[in-house]
C-alpha cells in the first residue's frame, strides 16, 4: 500500500504540472526502489517517505496558485517571470524551497552505531535489527532537521543562487570545515567539479552550473569573458567547449581542466558587471574581447544583436541586422544608389531599408526566417500595410542579390527614378 501511496503522490504532482515537484519525488524514490518492497524491515521508511509525499501533495493541493508561483520563480533565467509575482510570493516560496530541499537534497539519515553481537541466541526472532545492526534506513521527516546538520539548509540556499554549485571557500564562511567537506562528498550531498568548487545534491550539467562552476574555481576578481560571456549575454549560442573566464593578473592562477583562462592585469571593476548571478564583461568589454575570438561573421551578429537589446557596446555600426543586409547596402554604395534609412519603423512594421521620399521600400529575404506560415502571413500583412500608406515594396532574396547584383541595381534605379 506504501508504493501505491507513493505512486499517487507523484502521478498528482506531475498533474499539476509541477514537473519540479514530480522530478524531485522521482529521484527521492530511487534508492528505496532498489530494495524488497515487501521487507518488513523497511515498512517504516516506507511509510515515512509516503508522509513525506502526502504532506507536499497537500500543500500544493491547498495552495496551488503559490505553489505554480514558487515552480515559476525557480525556472531557468530565460523563463523568469515578473518580478512583482516572484516578490509578492516570497516568504511562501522561501519556506517550500527549504522544506523540498531537505526533503530531496539531503535523504541520507544518520544511522546508529551498530552494537556488538554477543551470542546467535540474543536474537531469537532473526530480526537482525535486535543484534545490533542498522537498515539504513531512518526515519525520513519532510522537516528532516534531525537528520541534517544545520550547515546544509544554508549551503542548499547559497546553492540556489548559483545555479547549483558553492565553492570551499564558501563553505568555510558557514563553517564547513575540510573534514564536513569530505564527509559530504562521501556521502553524495556535495560533488567536485572543479578544485575547490563542488556542486550540491547532484552533479549539474546545465550550462549556467558549468558557468558559474568555472567563475568560482578561478577565484576572486574572475569574470565570464569573450565567447562565453557573448553567450551569456544571449548574443551567440553557447558552446560546449572551455568556458572562457578572465581574470585581473598576468600569473598565479593556474589552468584547469575544461576553462579557458585569459589573464589581463588591465581588467577592472569598472568592466564586470554581475547578470543573473554571474560575474560577466561588460556589452562593451565583451565586444572589444570577442573581435580576436571567433570569426567575422559571429562577431557581427553579436554586435547587432547587443544593438537590438538597446546595449552599447562602443562600435560604430551601419545599423544593419544580417549579413545579406549588409551585403545590401555595399552593393547600394558601390553603385553610388542614395543611401536609405535602415530598418527603421514605419507604423507597426520595422522595413530593412527605407527611400522615404522617393516611396521605397526594400526587404532583403532568408530562407531560413521568412519561411513557415507565420512568416508568411506577416510578409504580406507587411506590404499591403506599406502599399496602402504609398510605399512600393521590392523584396530580393539572398541568391539575387549576391549572384544576379546587377539584375538588382537595375530594379533598385527604376524604381528610384535614377538614370541607369
Amino acid at each position: 500500500m506504501y508504493w501505491e501511496s507513493l505512486a499517487a503522490a507523484r502521478t498528482a504532482i506531475a498533474g499539476a504540472g509541477l514537473d519540479a515537484l514530480a522530478l524531485g519525488t522521482a529521484n527521492l524514490l530511487a534508492p528505496w526502489q532498489q530494495q524488497e518492497q515487501s521487507s518488513p524491515r523497511h515498512e517504516d521508511s516506507l511509510a515515512a517517505i509516503a508522509a513525506a509525499v502526502a504532506e507536499v501533495r497537500a500543500f500544493v493541493a491547498s495552495r496551488p496558485a503559490e505553489a505554480d508561483e514558487w515552480l515559476a520563480a525557480h525556472r531557468p533565467p530565460s523563463a523568469a517571470p515578473a518580478a512583482t509575482a516572484a516578490l509578492a510570493a516570497r516568504p511562501l516560496v522561501e519556506r517550500l524551497r527549504q522544506r523540498w530541499l531537505a526533503l530531496t537534497l539531503f535523504t541520507r539519515s544518520r544511522r546508529p552505531p551498530p552494537t556488538p553481537r554477543s551470542s546467535a541466541a540474543a536474537s531469537p526472532c532473526g530480526d537482525p535489527r535486535a543484534e545490533g545492526e542498522s537498515s539504513g534506513l531512518g526515519r525520513l521527516t519532510l522537516g528532516m532537521r534531525e537528520e541534517i546538520d544545520p550547515p546544509d539548509f544554508a549551503i542548499a540556499r547559497l546553492a540556489g543562487r548559483q545555479y547549483g554549485v558553492v565553492s570551499i571557500g564558501q563553505l568555510r564562511e558557514l563553517r564547513v570545515d575540510k573534514s564536513g567537506v569530505g564527509r559530504r562528498v562521501r556521502s553524495g550531498k556535495l560533488h567536485r567539479v572543479h578544485r575547490g568548487v563542488y556542486a550540491v545534491g547532484y552533479r549539474g550539467n546545465g550550462v549556467g552550473s558549468r558557468w558559474m562552476a568555472a567563475v568560482l574555481a578561478c577565484g576572486k576578481g574572475a569574470a565570464l569573458s569573450h565567447r562565453s560571456a557573448a553567450s551569456h549575454w544571449g548574443w551567440l549560442d553557447a558552446t560546449a567547449g572551455p568556458v572562457d573566464i578572465s581574470v585581473p593578473t598576468h600569473c598565479g592562477r593556474a589552468s584547469r581542466p575544461g576553462i579557458r583562462l585569459h589573464r589581463r592585469r588591465s581588467l577592472t571593476s569598472r568592466q564586470v558587471v554581475t547578470r543573473r548571478h554571474i560575474p560577466v564583461t561588460t556589452p562593451a568589454q565583451t565586444i572589444a574581447d570577442l573581435r580576436q575570438a571567433v570569426p567575422g561573421w559571429q562577431w557581427r551578429r553579436a554586435v547587432r544583436q547587443a544593438e537590438m537589446d538597446g546595449l552599447r557596446t562602443g562600435v560604430a555600426t551601419d545599423g544593419t541586422r544580417s549579413d545579406l543586409e549588409r551585403d545590401f547596402l555595399r552593393l547600394c554604395r558601390r553603385n553610388r544608389i542614395p543611401a536609405p534609412e535602415v530598418n527603421v519603423k514605419v507604423g507597426r512594421w520595422t522595413v530593412d531599408f527605407l527611400w522615404r521620399r522617393q516611396g521605397v521600400a526594400v526587404e532583403t529575404d532568408f530562407y531560413d526566417y521568412h519561411r513557415g506560415r507565420i512568416a508568411f502571413q506577416d510578409d504580406h500583412q507587411r506590404d499591403l500595410d506599406l502599399r496602402r500608406w504609398g510605399f512600393a515594396v521590392h523584396r530580393f532574396s539572398e541568391s539575387q542579390i549576391n549572384e544576379r547584383p546587377a539584375e538588382v541595381v537595375v530594379d533598385l534605379r527604376d524604381a528610384l527614378g535614377l538614370a541607369s
